[in-house]
This record gives C-alpha cells, structure tokens and sequence, in this order.
C-alpha cells in the first residue's frame, strides 16, 4: 500500500495483511540515501534527498558520500565500522550543501546496500542533564518492589525528559490486548490509565516490527511522505524495518488524528524476544524528539525491561516453590496411608492450595469425593465423562468451562474455571480444582467489538474514532490458571501414577509403612552413594600411583594385585554413578515439551554405534514414530538405555538387527525395541527392569545392571508402562507406552 494515498480506505482483511515494512517511502524530518557494496554509490534516495542537499534528484545516484557531502564529513571510514540490520547512530554531521544545517547520521544494512538516514537535528540536549535523571532513577529502581512501581516510576521520568504530553505503558495479554499499566500526562490529553486496548489496535505485523526495530517516532501526523525512488523514477519494494525515517501506515495515522495526537512516540518493551509491552507517548501538537534522546529513553525502557523480568520471574519461582513445597507434603501424607484419598481428603486446603482452587473432586471409577466449593457429585461425573469422551488429554485446564462445555452454566459460579488431570489408564479416574465465576469490570478504551467504523461506501472501513472509556462485564470465567499452577497438577498427576495409584492398581501389593520405608530407603542410598564416590576416587588414584611410581618394585603378582584394585575400585565408582542418577531421575522436575521421537532415537543411535567404536554391520531401521508429550533428556536416556543393550547384545551375531517401531492403543502409544541378540529367558522377564538386576553373566556383557531400572523410572514418571518379551538366543524386545499428545 503506498503512503501516498492518504485518504485510501481498506478492508479490515486487507489492513491485517498490509506491508508496513514496504512503505516505499520516509518521513520527511530527514533523508534517506541507499549505498551499494562494495561501490559505496548512491542507488536509491528519497525525494527529500533533493530538497535537503539543493540538488536534482537525478545528480544524487551514482554518486559518493564524499561527494554529495564533502571530504569533511568523514563518514567513508566511519562505514568501514561493522554495520547490521540493526541502526547504527555514527555522529552530528553539519552539511554545508544543506544551508549548514547539522543532521543525526544513522545506518543500517538490508541485504547488499547501506541505508543511510540523516535526521535533521533538533534543538539543544543536555546530555549531561538527561544522565543525571536516568542514574537517579536507576538508583531508585533498586528499591522498587512492585510492578505498578516501577512502571509509574519510568513514565514519569519518560514524560519528564520528552516533554509529551502523555506517556502510557502497558502490557499485552495472552490474547494480545493491552493493559494500561501506568500513565503520566497534562491536561492536553484524557487519561487511559486501567484502559485496555482491544489485539486489533496492533495488527501481528506491526507486532513484529516493534520487535525488529524498538523505537518509533511520527513527529507530525499529517507529514506529506516522502517517496524512495531508483534511478528509473521508479519505487521499488525495500524492506524499512530497521528505518529511524519509515513512513507509517495511513491507518494509524487516521488511528492517531481519531485518538486526538499530533505525535507519537513509541519504545518497545520486549522480553526474551517477545513484545511485553510498550511505552506510547502522546502530544496533542507536533512534536519532534532529539534521536539521542530517543536512543536514551530506549535504553531507560530496556533497564526497566530487565527489571520487570527479574520481578515477574521472582516471582513466578517464588510460587513454584511454594506449590512444590505443597506436592510434597501431599505426597508424604499420601505416603504414609494406607488409603491415599482419605490422604487427600484429610488434607483438602493443601489440595485446593495446589493450583490455587477453591474446591476439589477425586474421581475414581464412579464414586466422587468433594473437598470445598464444587459442583455436585453427578455434576462433576457427567464432566469426566465428558472428557474421557472427547479426548481432552491428561491435563485438562480452562478458565471459562461454559465456553466448551455448556452445561457447566448450572455450575458456573462455583466452578467456571476447572482442572482436571488424569490418573488412572484403566478407569475414568481424575482429580479435578475448581474456581468459582469472576464477575469483570472490563474498562475498554472504545467499544472492542467495534474496532474500525464504516465509510460512506459499503466497503470503506476506517479505524474506529472513539476512545472513550467502555465496559463490558465478563461472566462465565475464573480468574485465570497460572502457568506454574498448571505445571503444578501435571507433576502430581505423575506423582500420583507413581507413588500411589500404580500400588493400588496393582492389587495394593505394598502397604503405606512400605513406601514410607521405600522412600527413606532411596534417601539413604542417594546419602550413601555420594558419601562413597570419593573414597572409590582415592582408592582409584593411589592405586594407579602405585602403578605409575612403584611398578620396578612390584613383583607381576603385585602388579596383577594393583590392576585388579584399579579396575574394581573404578567399576565400583561406576555403580555409584549410576545409582546416584537412579536417584536424581525421582527427584528431577519434568520439563514437558513435544518431542519427535523419530529424531531422538536416530541421533542416540549414531551416538551410541560411535561410542561403541566397533565398525561392525548392523542393520538398523526406525519407521516413522509419533511425537509425544515428555522431558527430551529424560527420554533421551531411555532411548540410549535401550539402544546400548541392544547393540551390545547382538555383539556376537554376523548379522545384527535393530528396529524401532511404535502402534497407538487407544490413548498411549506403544514404543518397541526390538533386536536378534541374545534374548532372555521369559520366566525372568520381571527381574529385568530391577536395580542391578542382570540375566547374564559380567564376564560376556559389562553393565551395572541399572539402565533398565533408569527406563523404567522415566517412563513412568511420564505416566507410561514398561515391559519385555524374548527368548534365549533369538533375541529381545523391550516395550514402553507414552501417553498419546491431546
């Protein structure tokens, strides 16, 4: 769309896909010269170029910066400096073509070409002044605790520095509106403060721009643009992103002269690569900015950005750890009963605290045990069965039921928000937190469903023209899940498959004292371990001292002696290794992401056949495995654990096979490793999954005898099943199941 066309209308369709970054042409507060590489002549210009240097359009191509600006400027070597696609500010340079008028010199490249932008100077900055406010605020900003805090704090000295009239800082939601946090503003312009502006205010490329380039500023709204044009007279499409001068959008300029402002500024607030927030400045007359002044309030902005980071994931680890803190009391009550929902119930607040509920429900098979404020019971079955039937996955989480479940509106005011997470394979089993309906007060700034008002043609559509404060009140919706509430119910969901429910699905076959001893137990053999790993490394060392220094005193008895305790005493630290990663595996937090399993498997294998150093020919195939839901490192020890057994025991076969392959039953996957080694004997198939638990003897295949042990402590804790069938001397296969991605 060009710039141009002014009083041009557009669809809303049309606007969501509008080139912004390709104006085609500049602001006209400066000029704008395109350098090719290596020749360093002018291509392109804006016609501003010709007014600002008092030279026809058509003598600037072709020529040098020397040239058009005089040996003076020195700007030749400055180029020799390292340019990006990011702006670079290079100095003050006063033009003696330009009436010795001085100008801003910025440049960044795009491709093979140089732009070169000079904005017109504007008035005096007091840069020592402008430190002194950033360095006292900087200083007071140690002491701020709260978000509102330091978002009122930075406004009012962006205000104080820029002179708008208003200055707003806000944040974007999940669904993209934004939240106006704090504002600082005269009586020139209204106050938006608790406003919030509707996603379609910022179209996503616009979005993505504000990532690319921080800093934009539009010092007069009703500028006539100034066109880029090649040696032919023609404009061609170059991308502006990372232009200081780019001409904006003839929408948001209708966008601002509706809002009430001659000028604008804005600053990127962005966090880990995504735009947070923004600060917008506001002046009801023109208005330019000085580009160092802007380049301050954009490092100011990325202070308080590196601030509210800090706070918000402060935080977000402070509630983490209290919620883990929460698991685990469950988990030992759980632990220590023999009945683990009279566990659950006995302790119904710490279960609410979880995930931060008001009201709780364990579902198992039929019955229905309620802990606060819930639905009833037939209420909460019916819901559970409405989600073993769609297929909702195994962690379920909404803040607005009613919006996907519409019979939740006769238990709406108890329960709009609702998670549910699943715990058992066999039976519709579920505990479910429930928060009750959050009546909102939602202050738009305009009526959100109107965001573009109709021209006098049928499909003329213009930006919405009213930003008064409008309310909409929200019903059917909780406040919303957390992220870490959420993770919380996922790892006791995987907690509970392990601790508890698996005991009882498997007949209750050890008590509540058992895993209480069970866990005791596995907390001695970490303490044990690790108490053990130095002693083995001394004996290790010295031994090897021995060798190295007393080996002309050592009779070959002796020298057998020492290379026995060598081997042994590094064997042994090698099962204290492994026993110690046993134990981490329980305790490490699960970090869930979508996993290609495919991937996985073939890059362990080229691990392990490299490892393995032996250039025999195996013949390895792996179809096309699903992706799942799991830790990539956890489930990169499993696949490696499998893959090393089976390279290992198809040692001795001429000609060694190895397939992955993986069938979906029902709501799992089911994973198999299969290879034509050695095999076992089924009677002991049990045995194989055990700590240091091996069918073979250590002299014909190394090992600790805990891997297996390892896989099946992932797996479960992902909430799968392991198992194996072989037969001795025609090889093995080994199983595991993942749950199948919602």
């Amino acid at each position: 769309m060009s710039e141009l066309d002014t009083e041009r209308s557009i669809s809303l369709d049309t606007c969501a896909q509008e080139p912004i970054h390709l104006p085609g042409s500049i602001q006209p507060h400066g000029f704008l010269l395109v350098l090719d590489e290596p020749a360093m002549r002018v291509t392109m210009a804006s016609e501003s170029a010709a007014a600002y240097l008092d030279k026809p359009l058509h003598l600037l191509f072709g020529a040098t910066l020397t040239e058009l600006l005089g040996a003076d400027a020195g700007l030749e070597s400055l180029l020799e400096k390292e340019v990006t696609t990011s702006s670079r500010y290079f100095k003050t340079l006063q033009v003696p073509a330009a009436g010795g008028r001085s100008f801003e010199v910025i440049g960044h490249r795009q491709g093979s070409f140089l732009i070169m932008e000079f904005e017109e100077s504007v008035g005096h900055l007091d840069t020592e002044a402008v430190q002194i406010e950033i360095y006292n605020f900087m200083t007071e900003l140690r002491q701020m605790r709260s978000l509102g805090e330091i978002c009122s704090g930075a406004v009012t000295l962006l205000r104080k520095l820029t002179g708008f009239d208003r200055v707003l800082l806000y944040s974007f939601d999940d669904a993209g509106h934004g939240n106006v946090l704090a504002e600082d503003r005269n009586a020139e312009l209204p106050s938006y403060l608790h406003l919030r502006f509707p996603s379609s205010d910022i179209p996503e490329q616009a979005r993505r721009l504000y990532v690319v380039n921080r800093v934009r500023v539009i010092p007069d709204v009703d500028y006539v643009p100034s066109r880029i044009l090649d040696e032919e007279g023609s404009t061609p499409e170059f991308d502006l992103s990372g232009s200081v001068l780019r001409s904006v959008s003839p929408i948001h300029r209708d966008y601002m002269r509706n809002m009430g402002t001659a000028a604008s500024m804005s600053v990127s607030i962005v966090s880990s690569g995504r735009l947070w927030g923004l600060v917008s400045f506001h002046n009801r007359s023109p208005r330019r900015v000085p580009y160092r002044l802007r380049t301050a309030c954009d490092f100011l902005v990325q202070v308080v950005t590196s601030h509210i980071e800090a706070l918000l994931e402060s935080e977000k680890l402070s509630r983490a750890i209290d919620l883990t803190s929460i698991q685990h009391r469950l988990l030992t009550w759980m632990a220590a009963e023999d009945n683990y929902l009279l566990a659950l119930t006995s302790h119904g607040s710490d279960l609410m605290a979880l995930t931060g509920a008001h009201g709780a429900a364990i579902v198992l098979d039929q019955s229905c045990t309620l802990v606060g404020n819930t639905p009833s019971a037939d209420q909460v079955l019916d819901f559970t069965a409405w989600l073993q039937q769609s297929a909702r996955g195994d962690v379920f989480a909404t803040s607005s039921a009613v919006s996907i479940y519409p019979p939740a509106s006769h238990f709406a005011a108890c329960a709009s928000g609702v998670v549910a997470v699943s715990i058992s394979k066999l039976h519709d089993s579920y505990v479910l937190w429930f928060r009750p309906e959050v009546v909102q007060s939602v202050r738009w700034a305009g009526d959100p469903q109107k965001p573009v008002a109709q021209g006098k043609g049928d499909l003329t559509i213009h930006p919405r023209n009213s930003f008064e404060s409008w309310m909409q009140i929200l019903r059917g919706h909780s406040l919303p899940w957390l992220p870490e509430e959420i993770n919380a119910a996922s790892a006791f969901r995987a907690a509970i498959l392990e601790v508890v429910l698996r005991r009882a699905e498997e007949m209750a076959r050890l008590a509540g004292d058992l895993e209480v001893a069970n866990r005791e137990l596995e907390a001695f053999s970490y303490s044990v371990s690790h108490d053990l790993r130095a002693p083995f490394r001394h004996i290790a060392g010295f031994a090897e001292l021995l060798r190295e220094e007393e080996s002309g005193h050592l009779t070959s008895r002796g020298q057998h002696y020492v290379d026995t305790i060598v081997e042994s005493a590094r064997f042994a630290g090698l099962l204290v290794d492994s026993l110690l990663n046993f134990s981490r595996i329980a305790r490490v937090q699960i970090s869930p992401t979508a996993v290609d399993m495919t991937q996985l498997f073939k890059d362990e294998w080229g691990d392990v056949v490299r490892e393995d150093g032996n250039q025999r020919q195996i013949e390895f195939t792996a179809e096309s495995l699903p992706k799942v839901m799991g830790d990539p490192q956890l489930l990169r020890q499993v696949a490696r654990n499998l893959l090393s057994n089976a390279l290992k025991y198809t040692r001795h076969q001429p000609h060694a096979t190895v397939s992955i392959s993986a069938t979906r039953e029902g709501r799992e996957y089911i994973f198999s490793v299969e290879d034509n080694g050695v095999g076992f004997d089924q009677r002991y198939a049990d045995k194989l999954f055990g700590v240091f638990q091996r069918l073979h003897r250590m002299e014909d295949f190394e090992g600790t005898g805990i891997g297996l042990a390892n896989v099946r402590r992932i797996i479960t804790r992902h909430g799968g099943r392991t198992w194996a069938q072989g037969e001795t001397g025609k090889g093995a296969i080994f199983y595991f199941s993942l749950p199948v991605i919602a």
